[in-house]
């Protein structure tokens, strides 16, 4: 028997999901907003009431909930279905809001459909692994990272905007992020100077050092 896309990835990332409850993820998500990285997020996505907007790894919803009342539709997408409920609990009373389980690189959608995406401090290694990851990060979570960014962008309409932040946690490893790994998970993702135009940003935010990806859709 064929085994579920959505459960070969979810037992690749075991090792986070298993660990993470909900309330621990809220409570991460609610530190990383007071340190003003939803703020970030939101001045370089310069949301506008017809927006559709995708939150990949939406998590407990914090994101979503702060912008619901901005844009015409926003739909949220996490692989933790005890993280969703948690999510639905929070955003049960927003009309424009979507909830859907699945996995990041092999999303529910067949086209082009969102103007505005954002993957706010990346999970599971995109790009770079979140502190929680490092014991698992390797060549395969960087190969699925990759896989997540080019289903984004492949969903991102022409002139739309899609915006990865992550902690790197340092100045020097921010550089690196910088120059060396977001260029190389571009260039992977099929991301060119060609269909986009592509703005990293290394930002301190209290005392820990996080990067902002910029990717806008040319064509």
């Amino acid at each position: 028997m064929e085994k579920d896309p959505l459960r070969a990835i979810l037992e690749e990332v075991r090792d986070s999901w298993e660990i993470r409850s909900p309330e621990d993820e809220d409570w991460h998500a609610k530190r990383r907003r007071s340190a003003g990285e939803y703020e970030w997020v939101l001045k370089s996505l310069e949301l506008e009431t017809n927006d559709k907007l995708l939150d990949i790894g939406c998590g407990t919803g914090l994101f979503i909930n702060d912008i619901s009342e901005i844009v015409a539709t926003a739909v949220g997408v996490d692989i933790s279905e005890a993280i969703l409920k948690r999510a639905k609990r929070t955003l049960r009373e927003k009309k424009n809001v979507s909830l859907i389980r699945a996995a990041a690189p092999i999303l529910p959608f067949c086209k082009p459909t969102f103007n505005k995406i954002v993957i706010v401090h990346a999970a599971f290694g995109v790009l770079l692994p979140n502190p929680h990851l490092w014991n698992i990060y390797n060549q395969e979570m960087m190969d699925l990272s990759v896989d997540v960014i080019k289903t984004a962008f492949k969903l991102l309409v022409p002139e739309g905007t899609l915006i990865v932040t992550l902690a790197p946690g340092t100045k020097e490893m921010g550089e690196r992020v910088k120059k060396e790994l977001i260029p190389d998970a571009m260039k992977r993702a099929g991301i060119t100077t060609e269909n986009a135009s592509v703005t990293t940003q290394i930002k301190q935010l209290n005392s820990t050092y996080f990067a902002l990806a910029e990717i806008r859709k040319t064509a």
